[in-house]
C-alpha cells in the first residue's frame, strides 16, 4: 500500500522506483497493520504495478519496536510468603505474540498458560486476577496478582533467601546443544523488567550480586540490585538485534544466554536484625 511521508510504522520503506509503500499481512489477525509478522521482516516481496513489477526487501522493525516492558510489585513476608502484582505492556512481534496466546484460546485454557508460566518460577503460586487485552494504542497488556505461601526459604531463623526475578520471560531462548550445525537466526527485540520489594520488617540485604552487562555484536544485556528505603530493587533488560550468528560463533550465543539465565538465578539474602 502506498503511503504519504506522514505515516510512520515499522512496516514502512521508500523505494526509488515505487516509492513509501506500508506492507501487512491480511492474513495474520494478530500482528496490528503498521507492523509485520516476524517471519516476515526482512523477506523478499514482488510489488507489481501496472504491467510490471519489482522485487524489494521487506522492512525490518528496530529492537525497541518489539518491546515486552514489565513493572512488579512484591511484597516479601518475614515468613516468606509474598504477594505479588505483575503488570506488563507489549508492542510489535511481542504484541502479536501475547496477542496470538490470548484470542486462539478459551479463557480456561488462557488461565492455564498463565498459571504454568507463573508456577515455573513462584511454585505453589495461587493466582487472584488475570486480566488481559488490547489497550488504546494498540498495544498490548497483561496484569496478573498472585500470592504465594512459601517463596522465600527461611534458614537457621534470621536468614531469609529469595530470587527478586520471580517470572521468567514466556518466549525465552534456551540453547541447551554444546554444538551446533546450522546458524542461530535472532530477532530484534527489547525486553525491560523493574521489580519493586517490599522488604519485611526488622530484615535487611546481607548478601546480593554485582550489576551485570553483557554485550556482544548481536545483543546486550544489563542487571543490577539496588536497596533504598526498606525496599530492593532489581531491573533487567535485553536488547536483541536482527543477527544471523554462523555455527561456528554458536558458542558466543549460547555463553550470552547461560550468563543471562545465571544472573537471573541469583538469590538476595536477608539477615533479620
Amino acid at each position: 500500500m502506498k503511503v504519504s511521508s506522514e505515516t510512520q510504522a515499522p512496516a514502512v520503506a521508500d523505494y526509488e522506483n515505487l516509492g513509501r509503500l506500508l506492507f501487512f499481512d491480511p492474513t495474520d489477525t494478530y500482528t496490528t497493520p503498521g507492523s509485520l509478522p516476524e517471519r516476515l521482516q526482512s523477506s523478499l516481496a514482488l510489488v507489481i504495478r501496472g504491467k510490471g513489477g519489482e522485487l524489494v526487501r521487506v522492512p525490518a522493525a528496530a529492537a525497541e519496536e518489539n518491546l515486552l516492558k514489565r513493572e512488579i510489585k512484591v511484597t516479601l513476608a518475614a515468613n516468606g510468603s509474598i504477594t505479588a502484582q505483575i503488570r506488563e505492556h507489549s508492542k510489535g512481534s511481542s504484541a502479536a505474540t501475547n496477542r496470538r496466546q490470548f484470542e486462539s484460546r478459551a479463557r480456561a485454557d488462557y488461565r492455564k498458560l498463565i498459571e504454568r508460566w507463573v508456577s515455573r518460577g513462584v511454585p505453589g503460586a495461587a493466582i487472584e486476577d488475570i486480566a488481559a487485552g488490547d489497550r488504546d494504542d494498540g498495544n498490548f497488556f497483561v496484569n496478573v496478582d498472585l500470592t504465594a505461601a512459601r517463596y522465600g526459604k527461611k534458614m537457621g531463623g534470621r536468614l531469609l533467601i529469595f530470587n527478586p526475578a520471580i517470572v521468567s520471560r514466556r518466549n525465552f531462548t534456551h540453547l541447551r546443544d554444546i554444538e551446533r550445525k546450522y546458524a542461530v537466526r535472532l530477532g530484534a527485540n527489547t525486553y525491560s523488567e523493574s521489580v519493586e520489594v517490599d522488604l519485611p520488617d526488622g530484615f535487611v540485604v546481607d548478601e546480593m550480586s554485582q550489576p551485570v552487562e553483557l554485550a556482544t555484536d548481536f545483543g546486550a544485556y544489563h542487571a543490577e540490585w539496588r536497596v533504598e528505603d526498606g525496599k530492593l530493587y532489581f531491573q533487567r533488560q535485553m536488547q536483541l538485534r536482527n543477527a544471523t550468528v554462523p555455527s561456528e560463533d554458536y558458542a558466543s550465543v549460547k555463553d550470552f544466554f547461560d550468563q543471562m539465565i545465571k544472573a537471573e538465578q541469583a538469590p538476595v539474602v536477608l539477615i533479620k536484625q
